[in-house]
Parts: C-alpha cells; structure tokens; sequence
C-alpha cells in the first residue's frame, strides 16, 4: 500500500482503537467534536423510531438531527404558536360539540327534530374552524 494512503496514526504505531469506532457494521473515524456535555433524553420507542426515520431522510445522526432542531429557535417558536391555535381550536370544537349534544339532549326530549337553519349555522361554524 502506497504510503500516502496509510493513515498517519498507523505509521506512528498507534492502535486503531484509538482512531475508529464501530458503528453498526460499518468502521468510522473517531472525531473529536469539542462536545463536553451530555443531555438523555427519555422518549417511548415510537418517537424514537420517528425521529431516526426524520434524522435518516436528513442525511444526519439523530445527535446531529436533534441539535439542529434544538438550534433553529424559529422552528420551536413557530412550534409553540401552532400549539396554541391547535389549542384554540380543540376548545372550540369542544365548545360546539357540547352545543350539538345539549340541542340533540333537547330535540329528543320534545321529541322534535331541529330546524335545518339552525343546523347550518353550527355546519358553517364548524367550517370556519377548519
């Protein structure tokens, strides 16, 4: 093998151990990242398998995948508003559910059924959420 393509460490002697890692079934340098600190996270397998799928399409690791997310304070920002309409928007449906089952609670106690305008108003209310 031509001595421009032995790595350095090996012309030093040194092990391979020290310079490659295993991952699954493939041998990668060791690097050093200038990362000092751990963060765990605890997730069910679910969303883990959901963040490896998103990290793979990414091209990433998933500790790679994780801090660019973690980074980007935009993403969370806009994360947290859509929370907050989806919030909004759950206690609105909750508010027209209970609505359409006190009118259903009173149509089956007279025993009437309700007017189609009525029932059209709570149609285009439903629509508007969307």
């Amino acid at each position: 093998m031509p001595a421009a393509l032995v790595p350095k460490w090996y012309q030093r002697g040194e092990l391979a151990s020290q310079h490659i890692s295993k991952r699954g079934d493939i041998l990668v340098p060791r690097q050093k990242t200038g990362k000092n600190a751990d963060l765990h996270l605890r997730v069910d397998a679910q969303l883990k398998l959901y963040v490896s799928n998103k990290a793979r399409e990414a091209h990433k690791s998933i500790n790679d995948y994780c801090i660019d997310i973690l980074r980007n304070y935009e993403y969370a920002d806009r994360l947290l508003t859509i929370e907050s309409t989806q919030k909004q928007k759950i206690k609105l449906l909750t508010n027209i559910a209970n609505n359409i089952n006190q009118l259903a609670r009173h149509c089956n106690t007279l025993k009437e059924a309700p007017q189609k305008d009525i029932l059209m108003q709570i149609f285009d209310a439903i629509k508007k959420i969307r």
